[in-house]
């Protein structure tokens, strides 16, 4: 909870208690003196409610900016703020745990004022002369589960070659049944060794070829 605060400026340092808030930050004449501002209302308040600090735009429509962000009406404060009231800078930090306020002028290089704030809808951009032809126009894009190189034929399928391959298998077996003649071969007297040449029908089953 905030009971007081410490300004430090081109003056010097002091504390203000929180019976003395809301200040006022404008001219010379002002609460919180600012450079560049001109004597008469005030750009903005800095008050104290509940224990946190607030800043409050005033009636005389300065441009009041706080973390890069134009403020209209009122804006807590945190500590690590930075506020801009024309060409006077603000911050707020913690010191010993006390908040303190360092006002200061702003380099030139960080006078360039924030472009307004834009209302309504936002109209979609068109392209304008010198533009290499219409804008192209995003499509919502839904991946693909396929292959990244699909096959260009059919699918090899072995079933098919299996039956196929069991059949001729069955054919040729039913063709050597059909066709087999069984020589049975007496030698008497009995041969130590019997040598027998033959193709694909000389298989011996029984002493029969």
């Amino acid at each position: 909870m905030t009971r007081s605060i410490t300004i430090e400026d081109h003056r010097g340092s002091r504390r203000v208690d929180a019976a003395s808030f809301p200040l006022s930050v404008g001219g010379a004449a002002a609460d919180i003196p600012l450079p560049g501002l001109q004597a008469g209302e005030a750009a903005a308040w800095i008050g104290i409610s509940e224990g946190e600090l607030f800043l409050q735009a005033g009636d005389r429509g300065e441009s009041i900016v706080c973390n890069g962000v134009r403020i209209t009406s009122s804006q807590w404060l945190r500590p690590g703020d930075t506020m801009r009231i024309g060409i006077g800078r603000l911050r707020l930090a913690i010191r010993d745990g006390e908040p303190v306020l360092s006002i200061d002028r702003l380099p030139v290089r960080t006078l360039t004022e924030p472009p307004p704030a834009m209302t309504g809808e936002i109209p979609p951009p068109t392209a304008g002369p010198g533009s290499p032809g219409p804008l192209i126009k995003p499509i919502a894009f839904t991946p693909s589960r396929a292959p990244l190189h699909p096959s260009t034929g059919r699918p090899f399928r072995w079933r098919p070659v299996a039956v196929l391959a069991a059949l001729a298998g069955l054919a040729a077996l039913s063709w050597f049944l059909f066709t087999a003649r069984i020589v049975h071969i007496r030698i008497d007297p009995v041969a130590d060794r019997i040598v027998l040449r033959a193709g694909l029908s000389g298989w011996g089953i029984g002493g029969r070829f």
